[in-house]
């Protein structure tokens, strides 16, 4: 029956509720199906202003580039060194490079994982650290960037996966908080107990969705707040007291 439509199951609906109808800029970090198949659902339903994306594709990729084509979304190619600037934060761009493409054997599927876009995004009250898949060999070349790599926030790298997150990167990073984006029960067993006590070892508070469930940042003065779906979720009620502790959820 295929895989599952995030886009049209948990992306969209989380959008609409929100009241947005619109994504300036749709990030795709590289071609691999589990970071562009909810997008095909989001591209028909959301007007999408730019796609961000690495400029490497494969051929499995091609109903997704098909529908930029017919979207007639424009295609922009980020790598190391661009800076994009808003109002209030900016978008430093960290990998890949034209260098690390030159003459590499990655043109299988598996390994293109490590050509993955890295973004850090930058406010006077926040930093994140974007990682997508990379692994070892985009690590050691990122960790010279020092402290451009520094980040109060990482997206774990490759869903947690045990070919990521070297101590040498989790370092490098020093991030206060870590958040793995895995699905429950997957058929890789991300994220890795490996993975995370690096994480955890280094002083990091750990998030993770398949335990957690949506994981939401709110930057403001200075300091930040993580809120999870586990936080808000609904008890099972069997008493009355219960049932108040669920009014009080939706209340708050």
């Amino acid at each position: 029956t295929g895989s599952p439509d995030m886009g049209r199951m948990v992306i969209a609906p989380y959008l609409w509720s929100k009241g947005i109808k619109h994504i300036d800029y749709l990030v795709l970090s590289h071609a691999h199906p589990d970071h562009y198949g909810g997008l095909i659902y989001v591209m028909d339903n959301f007007k999408i202003g730019e796609i961000w994306f690495n400029g490497r594709s494969i051929p499995e990729a091609g109903e997704f580039f098909r529908k930029i084509k017919e979207r007639e979304i424009p295609k922009i190619v980020l790598k190391r060194g661009d800076v994009l600037e808003a109002e209030e934060y900016k978008v430093l761009v960290l990998h890949p490079y034209d260098e690390f493409f030159a003459g590499s054997s990655r043109g299988e599927f598996s390994d293109q994982n490590s050509d993955s876009l890295v973004l850090k995004i930058e406010s006077d009250d926040l930093s994140v650290l974007f990682t997508g898949d990379i692994e070892k060999e985009a690590e050691e070349n990122l960790v010279h960037l020092s402290k451009w790599l520094k980040s109060d926030i990482i997206k774990v790298p490759h869903h947690g996966g045990r070919t990521s997150s070297s101590s040498a990167f989790v370092k490098a990073v020093g991030p206060e908080t870590a958040v793995v984006s895995v699905g429950k029960n997957n058929l890789f067993n991300h994220p890795h107990a490996e993975t995370i006590k690096r994480y955890t070892d280094s002083g990091a508070k750990m998030y993770r969705t398949d335990a957690h469930g949506a994981v939401i940042v709110t930057a403001e003065n200075g300091s930040y707040e993580i809120r999870t779906y586990e936080d808000h979720a609904f008890s099972k009620v069997n008493s009355w007291k219960d049932e108040l502790k669920n009014l009080m959820l939706l209340i708050h």
